[in-house]
């Protein structure tokens, strides 16, 4: 048995982030992912020349989210792309321009003279309220009888798609709120990096060195439990005795791996509550140019989303070729 100071299983943006904070300070760590490649869902492939995000991604804060933060720890920064303006909600077979301020947004067309008032409400007592407090309750419960105004729905249904739930029984209120305070605070709501994903995981990847190990194609079958701690990890390659264990896989799977039973009974039911978002992610690769359409595209009759990246970013596409991303969330 190997030891180590820290475990971390999965290697997606947190354990990469966690593997390279804690290897700056000296720390040993071993990083086990079961696929063979890093990235979790923001893994990457290229194509005949285009380059493939598995789904739409982005970086909530931009510049002053948790991504920048994390990679200016570790001495790294993120170059991103200057988005070009068009955004497009779909409701009712209509495509509108979507706000992108807060004065566009009272004015978006949608909304009848009443229904601003109530939207101008629910805004500031999502932004008085705690999401910890309101991370079991559901954005249709958080609102009420509002949910079902036809004025404010599709902006409803807006935020719950922004938070990757678009059914607004099954949104968390939590979730959306915490979404809303972050996108206040900064000044760029969501920030794309230049390349797409691969410019992150390269630049984390580079930073996972001495004292830590990435292992791919390594499964954590079992962590063993002694007197509330980890006592060892034990995987298809062997077992390491860890001072500490992050598990950063997604959290669904933990009790496949570690005994429900060490865990408040609290914990164990929010666990097994969370139903992840799931959906379906098609990307077209054009021949030629098809749109100059620099945003993105809401559908809320279906919940679709869509953008084209290569408007923004040439360089995910070859010369004279042009990639559209949509993701259907199911």
């Amino acid at each position: 048995m190997e030891s180590t100071d820290v475990v971390i299983v999965g290697a997606g943006f947190a354990g990469l982030s966690a593997a390279g904070l804690l290897a700056r300070r000296g720390v040993s760590v071993e990083v086990f992912e079961s696929l063979p490649a890093p990235g979790g869902r923001a893994r990457w492939e290229e194509r005949d020349g285009f380059i493939l995000d598995h789904g739409i991604h982005g970086h909530r804060g931009g510049g002053s989210g948790a991504a920048a933060r994390v990679l200016n720890e570790l001495g790294e920064e993120i170059d991103w792309v200057r988005e070009k303006a068009g955004s497009y909600i779909v409701y009712n077979g209509e495509r509108h321009a979507a706000p992108e301020s807060l004065g566009e947004l009272f004015r978006f067309q949608l909304l009848g003279p009443g229904d601003r008032a109530r939207l101008i409400f629910l805004l500031v007592k999502m932004l008085l309220a705690s999401p910890e407090k309101h991370t079991r309750t559901s954005l249709a419960e958080f609102v009420g009888r509002w949910s079902e105004r036809p004025g404010l729905r599709p902006m409803l249904q807006a935020m719950g798609t922004g938070a990757m739930a678009a059914d607004m029984e099954k949104a968390s209120a939590g979730e959306v709120i915490e979404l809303l305070k972050r996108t206040i605070r900064s000044e760029r709501p969501l920030g794309i990096p230049k390349g797409g994903e691969r410019q992150v995981l390269d630049k984390l990847i580079k930073r996972v060195k001495e004292p830590a190990r990435l292992n791919l194609l390594t499964r954590v079958k079992k962590i063993h439990i002694s007197e509330g701690g980890a006592e060892s990890v034990e995987t298809t390659r062997g077992s390491w005795k860890p001072k500490a264990v992050l598990f950063t896989a997604p959290i669904q799977k933990l009790f496949k791996v570690v005994e429900k039973n060490h865990f408040r009974p609290g914990f164990q039911s929010y666990v097994e509550s969370l139903e992840p978002t799931a959906g379906i992610s098609v990307d077209l690769a054009l021949s030629e140019p098809v749109t100059d359409m620099g945003g993105g595209i809401l559908d809320l009759d279906c919940r679709l989303m869509g953008r084209f990246p290569s408007v923004a970013d040439p360089s995910l596409a070859p010369p004279g070729k042009q990639l559209a991303t949509w993701l259907w969330v199911l």
